[in-house]
């Protein structure tokens, strides 16, 4: 299913695709295993998206080992958001040792972002401080999702160079 974007970057600034500013400074931070486990957020309904953080570990419990119950309700509360007129912008949270398993997380991020295909809510995925090859996550995060949109903490000097990353 693709789904039509509902906002885009310009020079490091999230737009709707009407071409208004929307603010990312800010950013409401959520984690998702505290809502699993039922914490509830007071979130405002608009453009301004919420940063759910989503744990690696939560996604992937060892090697190609898919938590599709943590994913199925991860879509049901992306969906929830979608029904509220919220948005949230996914990031991945590397609670796990990166050295030489970069490709692996970056599969389980892509497994993830297919298991959420349909959620209009997500506007997309933030890029961990810790993914090194930046290239690669974009590349895979954006096959089949051309909707997303790429957040990034401007001090990260590596995302300089990638002119469609908002920064938040």
């Amino acid at each position: 299913m693709k789904l039509d974007p509902e906002f885009i970057s310009k020079d490091h600034t999230l737009f709707t695709v009407g071409n208004d500013v929307v603010d990312t400074a800010d950013l409401q931070v959520l984690s998702y295993a505290a809502i699993r486990g039922g914490e509830v957020p007071k979130l405002v309904s608009g453009k301004k998206p919420i940063v759910l953080q989503c744990a690696w570990t939560a996604v992937e419990s060892e090697p190609e080992v898919y938590d599709e119950s943590y994913l199925a309700d991860l879509r049901t509360y992306l969906k929830e958001l979608e029904d509220t007129g919220c948005y949230a912008v996914i990031e991945p949270m590397v609670d796990n040792a990166l050295s030489g398993d970069e490709e692996r997380f970056v599969a389980a991020m892509k497994h993830t972002a297919r298991r959420i295909k349909d959620c209009k809510s997500v506007v997309g995925f933030a890029i961990p401080q810790a993914v090194q090859n930046v290239s690669m996550y974009l590349d895979e995060l954006s096959q089949k999702h051309e909707q997303y949109v790429f957040f990034g903490h401007k001090e990260l000097t590596k995302l300089s160079e990638f002119d469609g990353i908002v920064w938040y």
